[in-house]
């Protein structure tokens, strides 16, 4: 009783790669992004909830390379409006490696036109994933998303200490949203311990935090 449905672009993809090459590759872009929701583009002064917002990116990546920022908002793919998360990840992953490709982002509220040189997905790429996604499932329990404090996220949010991490969004209904917090308070302790970046540490069951 159970279904599925595999899209036919990434069907033939997939076939014609296992018959020319003998294997499967997928392009890479080295970002981390998440959805623009509407407290984000309300913080942020975007004018809609389009794009993806980049939260991180991945030393030595071709995202890097080209000059794509944290705080970036990738609106366009090769000229092809970016709908949701998946919709960017899916359409980097069936880009052939060594292709060059058009970014637009909204970067402190200006469009800029960013050429990536996309490569093949590397192979431990997951096994390292897993390691940053320890650090993330604090923030997903406490219902918040966060940023290191660049300086693209210091001018956006209007944030004059160096301490601490954002919040860039706020799961309604989440323990976060309950104990009031909001998009741009600044995380400062988490159980007496000073946070420094987004690897947060998890100590116990009930989180004590100090913000500004």
């Amino acid at each position: 009783g159970i279904g599925f449905a595999i899209p036919a672009n990434l069907t033939n993809n997939v076939v014609v790669q296992i018959k020319d090459n003998g294997k499967v590759t997928r392009g890479w872009l080295g970002v981390m992004i998440q959805p623009i929701t509407p407290e984000i583009a309300e913080s942020m002064k975007l004018k809609d909830t389009n794009g993806v917002l980049v939260s991180d990116v991945s030393a030595k990546s071709p995202a890097e390379k080209a000059g794509i920022e944290r705080g970036d908002v990738i609106t366009k793919y090769n000229g092809e409006q970016i709908a949701s998360v998946n919709d960017l990840t899916g359409k980097v992953a069936l880009t052939k490696p060594g292709s060059k490709e058009h970014l637009s982002v909204i970067r402190n509220g200006e469009t800029k036109e960013i050429l990536v040189n996309i490569k093949e997905q590397p192979e431990n790429l997951f096994s390292e994933k897993t390691k940053e996604k320890k650090s993330e499932n604090d923030t997903e329990k406490l219902g918040i998303t966060v940023s290191d404090l660049s300086p693209q996220i210091r001018s956006r949010y209007n944030i004059e200490t160096d301490d601490g991490v954002v919040i860039t969004s706020v799961q309604p209904g989440s323990i976060a949203a309950e104990a009031g917090f909001a998009p741009g308070d600044i995380i400062l302790e988490i159980n007496k311990s000073k946070i420094d970046n987004i690897v947060f540490s998890r100590k116990g069951t009930e989180y004590y935090l100090s913000r500004s």
